[in-house]
C-alpha cells in the first residue's frame, strides 16, 4: 500500500489544448446525471420501492454510456487509477462470486462446493432429485434482482472517479448533497408538527413521533444525516482553510479563525453552519440510538484526526481542538433544546440490542454463515433462507439482519463478503493515507470530511442495515467515490 504522494503533488504547467466542446457538453450531462439522482434517491421513502430502484439503474446505466461518449480516454487521475487497482480486483472478485450464484452448474458441484446448498435444496425445492442442474443461490431470480442493483452503484462509482475530475465538480456535488440533507431535516421537523404526517404523497403510518424526513424508518434517516453532516463540515472547514491556520504566529489563535469565517463568503459559511444545527437537530428528534451515538462520535473523529495529523504544531493542535470542542457544545446544546430526553427514554426504555433482540438473531445468521461458509445462501435471499433458521417465535419477518457485514456474510460467503468488504476498506486507507500527505488546505478539508463520513457510516452499518436501503448506498457510493477523486486532485486542475 505504499504511496509516492510527493510525485503527484509537484506543480504542473498545464499546457494542454482546451476541452473540445463535445467533451464539455457530456461534462455537464453527466454532472447533472450526477446531481438528479442525488436529489431523486431519498424522496420515494429513500427509493425502497421496486420503479425507483430501476430509475437508479436506468440513470446509472445511462451516466456509464455518457461516460463512454464524452472521450476516447477517460481523463482519471493516473495516481487514482493506481490506487484503484487492488479494490477494483476485490471488487471484480466479488462479481464473479454472485456470477457463480446465479449460472447452473451440475449438482455434483453443487455438492462439493456447498453441501449445505444441496442439502437445503433437497429438502425445499420439489423436483430437485430429477434435475441435472442447480444454482448455489437458493433463489436465483432474488439474486439477480439484488446483483443488478448492487451493478448500479458500482457504474455510478466508476462514472465518477472517471469523469469527476475538477474540484469545481466535486464542489457541486457536495452542495447538492449538503442541500439534500438539509430539506430531509426541514420536511421531517415539519412533518412532526402535522396532525396526519405524510412522506410526500404517501400516509406516514410509523414512528409518528420521531422525524423521519422522506424515509419510512428513522433509522435510515439517521444514516442519510450522519453521512452528510460530516460532509457539512468538511465543507465549512475547506471554505475558511482550517488547516492553514496557525502559521502566522502573529494571528494564530480565534482572531485568525473569526477573520477566516469572515473573509470568504461569510453569508455562504453562516448558511452552512446553519445548515449543519438543522440536520444536527433532525438527526436528534429521529430518535436513533446509533444515530445520536455516531453524531458525537463524528466529532470525536474530526478532533482526533486533525489533531493526529497537525503532529507537533501544539498551538494549531489546541485551536483544532477548541474549534471541534465549542461545535461539539453547540450540537449538544441544540440536541438538548429539540428533545434529548426522548433518546434518552428510548436507551432506558427500549434496550432490545442488549435484551435479546438483534445479539439472539445474530446468533441465528451466525448459523446460516457457518452452514453456508464459502459462497452463500445467494445475494439478496437473507429474507428468504432467514426463517428456516429463525427459532425465536418473532410476530414479524425479519427481512435484514440489521448488521450489514453479517448480512452480506451469509448471502455472499466469505470469499464474496471479504472482496465486497475488504475493497471497501482497502480504498478507505489509502484514501486516509493520501489525505495525510495532501497540502491543499482546500482538498484536506473536503477529503475530511468525506472520510468521516463513510467511517461513520460503516460503523452503523454493525447495528443497522442502511446500506440495503438504496437512496443510502447511493449516497455511501457517491460519498466514497468523491473522496477518492478528491484526495487525488492535482494542482493543475
Amino acid at each position: 500500500m505504499s504511496i509516492q504522494p510527493l510525485e503527484f503533488l509537484r506543480d504542473r504547467r498545464p499546457g494542454r489544448p482546451e476541452a473540445a466542446p463535445r467533451k464539455v457538453a457530456w461534462d455537464k450531462i453527466i454532472l447533472f446525471g450526477l446531481i438528479g439522482l442525488i436529489v431523486f434517491s431519498p424522496l420515494p421513502q429513500g427509493s425502497v420501492l421496486e420503479w425507483s430502484v430501476l430509475l437508479i439503474q436506468l440513470g446509472a446505466i445511462s451516466l456509464a454510456a455518457a461516460m463512454v461518449l464524452r472521450t476516447t480516454k477517460p481523463g482519471i487521475n493516473p495516481y487514482l487509477e493506481k490506487a484503484l487497482r487492488w479494490p477494483r480486483r476485490l471488487f471484480a472478485g466479488f462479481g464473479l462470486v454472485v456470477a457463480l450464484q446465479v449460472i447452473p452448474l451440475p449438482k455434483v458441484l453443487i455438492r462439493i462446493a456447498s453441501p449445505a446448498t444441496h442439502a437445503f435444496l433437497q429438502a425445499y425445492s420439489p423436483g430437485f432429485d430429477r434435475a441435472s442442474f442447480a444454482t448455489l443461490s437458493l433463489a436465483p431470480g432474488q439474486t439477480l434482482r439484488q446483483g443488478l442493483e448492487v451493478m448500479a452503484y458500482f457504474l455510478l462509482g466508476m462514472v465518477i472517479v472517471r469523469s469527476i475530475t475538477r474540484l469545481s465538480q466535486v464542489q457541486k456535488l457536495t452542495m447538492a448533497i449538503i442541500l439534500m440533507g438539509v430539506f430531509e431535516a426541514l420536511f421531517g421537523l415539519y412533518m412532526l408538527s402535522q396532525s396526519n404526517p405524510t412522506i410526500l404523497f404517501y400516509r406516514k403510518t410509523l414512528h409518528l413521533d420521531s422525524v423521519t424526513g422522506t424515509f419510512v424508518n428513522r433509522n435510515h434517516l439517521a444514516g442519510y444525516l450522519e453521512m452528510v453532516l460530516p460532509l457539512t463540515i468538511g465543507f465549512i472547514l475547506a471554505r475558511i482553510g482550517f488547516f492553514a491556520m496557525g502559521q502566522n504566529k502573529k494571528r494564530a489563535g480565534w482572531r485568525e479563525f473569526l477573520s477566516r469565517s469572515s473573509g470568504k463568503a461569510l453569508s455562504l459559511n453562516l448558511l452552512l453552519g446553519l445548515a449543519a444545527l438543522v440536520m444536527a437537530a433532525a438527526l436528534v428528534r429521529s430518535q436513533s440510538r446509533s444515530g445520536l451515538f455516531l453524531l458525537f462520535f463524528s466529532f470525536i473523529l474530526f478532533a482526533e484526526i486533525t489533531a493526529f495529523h497537525l503532529g507537533g504544531s501544539k498551538e494549531h493542535k489546541h485551536l483544532s481542538r477548541s474549534f471541534i470542542n465549542v461545535a461539539f457544545i453547540l450540537i449538544l446544546v441544540l440536541s438538548l433544546w429539540v428533545g434529548l430526553g426522548t433518546v434518552i427514554n428510548r436507551f432506558t426504555q427500549d434496550d432490545t440490542l442488549f435484551k435479546g433482540g438483534r445479539t439472539m438473531f445474530w446468533g441465528e445468521v451466525t448459523s446460516m454463515i457457518k452452514d453456508f461458509p464459502a459462497f452463500g445462501t445467494g445475494l439478496g435471499t437473507f429474507a428468504t433462507v432467514y426463517p428456516s433458521y429463525e427459532n425465536n417465535g418473532f410476530e414479524m419477518q425479519l427481512t435484514h439482519a440489521h448488521n450489514d457485514y453479517l448480512e452480506s456474510l451469509s448471502e455472499v460467503g466469505l470469499l464474496g463478503g471479504l472482496c465486497l468488504i475488504g475493497g471497501i476498506l482497502f480504498l478507505v486507507v489509502k484514501i486516509f493515507l493520501t489525505w495525510r500527505e495532501r497540502h491543499s488546505v482546500e482538498l484536506k478539508g473536503l477529503a475530511l470530511g468525506g472520510i468521516v463520513s463513510v467511517v461513520v457510516m460503516l460503523f452503523h452499518s454493525l447495528t443497522d442495515f442502511n446500506l440495503h436501503i438504496p437512496a443510502n448506498a447511493l449516497l455511501f457510493t457517491v460519498i466514497l467515490s468523491l473522496t477518492a477523486v478528491t484526495v487525488f486532485i492535482r494542482k493543475s486542475e
